[in-house]
């Protein structure tokens, strides 16, 4: 940020000097995903060639976004989406960039690709960081790759937009100038370090040799697409991972403590995400059930990331960089959105309001509308009346609820205002109005009998395409009819569970998730304490309300019995808005709502006389 006049506001440039710098003006709770869509909505219109045709898609690629501080040489430092922004961020300096690559060559297309963001951008990415960039010093690129790339980077117009389908060829007079009086100008020191070392002599030489390269493109009459995609494809088959972030931490294992360096490498045999500490592997990001950051002391910058894996300790790592532990999870959270699933947040911290909302409407992310009615048209078993809920492609904190009765489909429109009222309607016309999600879906399960939500596995949103291969059964459906569970309590194993989100709980004793068993939601509650008699009254407690439950089942949550695990845990009847005290505490009451409460406590209490 930065002081003009009496405002502050926040610059943010871009990875092509067309595109200038934004100034955004700073209000109070500006976020840092806020930001991100400004800047897709800036850059679609100057990026496209077809100006009436602009699919800009921001929901859909936003989770690829991010901003990257400049003013930093150590390490890549980025903001979670989640960021908002205050007066500690004064004179720093961010890059709007793509953060996360999608992994196989084969899905970046530019010789069919049109009116695509993602792609456009993605280009103008690779190309300046090759040009400007540390990506030119790569050792993996001979000579003769680094004079190929050079060619076709010098083919590409001299200003945006980047058009694929125009023709290259003896008529083609849009390419960048260059002589030897500016070609240092044009490459980073790393290009010049490798080809120059007498600049009149190597510069005329390698200008003349572009010159003839450029020409002998131009004889080929190919689009411009079939040239992007050339480019591309060399860079991403020689250097795949060259944008994947590294972190130097402490790591201790509980007996000492060893620096080390921490980044996500994707298995090339099933293209998932593996966390490393140097060249060692240490577990699927798969694995992970949740992530913790703490800081001991509010005067320096160091900070801890517990980790918490699936059967196995919790690992502790140091960060000593202001904003690296923050970049490191949010990195973490951003792999496991794209390449595992769409819809888990191992970071409740770093939770931004769309996941928060996706959460609470149990929404896919952004569908075709096409693809939405496959997913209808494909549960099993098939009801009469069936819905969904997913998010728009286009417009930013819209949903759309597609309906399918029989063979016809409705589509009704959702969207949630700054206050968190969520308006209804129907080809524009105002239907319902409600003050929350859970009263909005409550109503559609009364009128369309079953939703269809999203599962803990791939295929829940159109970005899935992009970094997940194999997007197998990733459907369930919500129905109004009691599921096949057992009254009485069972023992189940983690593998019976699926879809499991973190419940907020002010308790530092326990852990809550919810969770899906047999396609009912329920409440997983995990005793972190091993000490017996802290293990012992947790027993009582639960055996308290398993009694108390089946004496008034309509006023106490049921237990449906024991998940087999290393620490103790339960399933109860899901309570998504946690205890009452983290409710309380979470909520602020009036003294109405105050009075409500008091009186259902005292209603309970006299049950208990």
């Amino acid at each position: 940020m930065a002081n003009i006049g009496n405002k502050t506001v926040l610059h943010v440039t871009f990875v092509h000097h067309q595109l200038k710098s934004m100034t955004i003006k700073l209000t109070d709770g500006l976020t840092c995903q806020e930001v991100l869509k400004q800047c897709l909505l800036y850059v679609g219109p100057k990026i496209i060639a077809d100006k009436d045709n602009v699919e800009v898609y921001g929901p859909k690629y936003l989770h690829l976004f991010g901003l990257q501080l400049l003013d930093n040489h150590q390490e890549q430092i980025w903001l979670p989406q989640s960021h908002t922004f205050d007066s500690q961020d004064q004179g720093k300096t961010y890059q709007f960039r793509i953060r996360f690559y999608p992994h196989d060559p084969m899905k970046v297309n530019y010789k069919t690709s049109v009116n695509d963001v993602m792609l456009e951008y993605l280009f103008l990415q690779i190309l300046d960081d090759f040009l400007m960039r540390k990506l030119g010093a790569s050792t993996k690129f001979n000579e003769k790759k680094i004079f190929k790339l050079l060619s076709l980077s010098f083919l590409m117009p001299s200003s945006l937009p980047f058009d694929g389908s125009i023709k290259v060829d003896r008529n083609y007079k849009k390419e960048k100038k260059i002589n030897f009086f500016n070609i240092k100008n044009k490459i980073s020191k790393f290009i010049s370090k490798r080809l120059i070392t007498q600049w009149w002599i190597d510069s005329f030489w390698i200008c003349q040799g572009l010159k003839e390269s450029i020409q002998k493109r131009k004889g080929d009459n190919e689009n411009l697409g079939y040239h992007k995609q050339e480019f591309c494809s060399e860079i991403m088959s020689t250097e795949p991972y060259y944008w994947i972030e590294r972190y130097t931490a402490t790591y201790n294992n509980g007996e000492n403590k060893t620096e080390v360096t921490v980044s996500v490498k994707i298995c090339e045999m099933n293209h998932s995400p593996f966390l490393y500490f140097g060249d060692v592997l240490k577990y699927s990001l798969a694995e992970i059930i949740d992530i913790k950051i703490y800081c001991y002391n509010l005067n320096v910058s160091k900070k801890i990331v517990m980790i918490c894996p699936r059967n196995e300790a919790p690992t502790h790592l140091e960060f000593s960089m202001e904003g690296s532990s923050e970049s490191f999870v949010s990195m973490l959270q951003g792999f496991v959105m794209l390449f595992i699933c769409y819809d888990v947040c191992i970071n409740l911290d770093l939770q931004t309001t769309d996941m928060k909302l996706r959460n609470e409407l149990q929404s896919f992310g952004p569908l075709e509308l096409s693809n939405a009615k496959s997913v209808l048209r494909g549960v099993q078993p098939d009801r009469e009346i069936k819905f969904l809920i997913h998010e728009s492609l286009t417009e930013y904190s819209h949903y759309a609820v597609l309906v399918q009765q029989g063979e016809m489909f409705e589509t009704l429109d959702l969207n949630i205002t700054k206050e968190k009222i969520v308006n209804l309607s129907s080809k524009g016309t105002l239907l319902k109005s409600f003050d929350n999600c859970q009263q909005l879906i409550h109503q559609l399960r009364i009128d369309y009998q079953s939703q269809v939500l999203p599962r803990n596995n791939p295929g829940v949103a159109e970005i899935n395409k992009l970094f997940q291969d194999d997007l197998i059964e990733p459907y369930y459906y919500y129905s109004s009819s009691p599921p096949p569970v057992s009254n009485e309590p069972g023992v189940y194993l983690r593998e019976d569970l699926s879809r499991r989100t973190l419940i907020a709980d002010i308790n530092p004793l326990i852990k809550k998730y919810s969770v899906l068993l047999k396609d009912q939601e329920m409440m997983l509650v995990e005793l972190q304490a091993e000490k017996r008699k802290i293990a012992e009254a947790f027993r009582g407690a639960i055996q308290n309300i398993f009694e108390l439950n089946r004496f008034k089942p309509e006023n106490f949550i049921k237990f449906y019995g024991t998940v087999w695990e290393k620490r103790l845990c339960v399933l109860m009847e899901l309570a998504p808005n946690g205890d009452l005290l983290t409710y309380i505490c979470q909520h602020p009451q009036k003294v109405a709502q105050k009075v409500d409460i008091i009186y259902q406590i005292v209603n309970i209490l006299s049950i208990l006389v």
